[in-house]
C-alpha cells in the first residue's frame, strides 16, 4: 500500500518522503461515532482536529474494507492531507490522498 500511496501527488504535498513521514509519524487519533441531526446527510464521517467521527449509520451499511477506506480517509486529514473541498471527482480519486485510500482500500485488505 505504502509504496502504491507514495507513488501519488497530494495537491499540498509532492514529496514522496513527506507523503511517507506524515502517514508514518503520528500519534494515535481517538475515534468516536455520532449520530447525524440530518437524516438525509451524505457525510459518513470527518476529523474535527483533534479525533475522527463515525456517522453511526455509515458502520451499520459499510463492509470491513469500506470501514478501514473511511477510517484511512479520516486518519490522512490528521495528518494534514486535504481534498481540496467536499465533491468527490475522479481525478480526486486517482491524486489526492484522503480519497486514493478509501477508493482502493479493497486491494489492501
Amino acid at each position: 500500500m505504502i509504496k502504491e500511496l507514495l507513488s501519488k501527488k497530494d495537491w499540498k504535498f509532492g514529496s514522496v518522503d513527506v507523503v511517507y513521514k506524515l502517514l508514518m509519524d503520528k500519534e494515535p487519533v481517538s475515534v468516536f461515532t455520532y449520530k447525524s441531526w440530518n437524516p438525509f446527510t451524505k457525510a459518513v464521517g470527518y476529523f474535527d482536529g483533534k479525533a475522527i467521527f463515525i456517522n453511526v449509520k455509515a458502520l451499520e451499511k459499510f463492509d470491513f474494507a469500506q470501514i478501514c477506506g473511511l477510517l484511512l480517509h479520516e486518519y490522512s486529514h490528521y495528518c494534514g492531507f486535504t481534498h481540496g473541498n467536499n465533491y468527490k471527482t475522479e481525478e480526486k480519486c486517482l491524486y489526492s490522498v484522503p480519497y486514493y485510500l478509501s477508493e482502493n482500500i479493497t486491494k489492501w485488505v
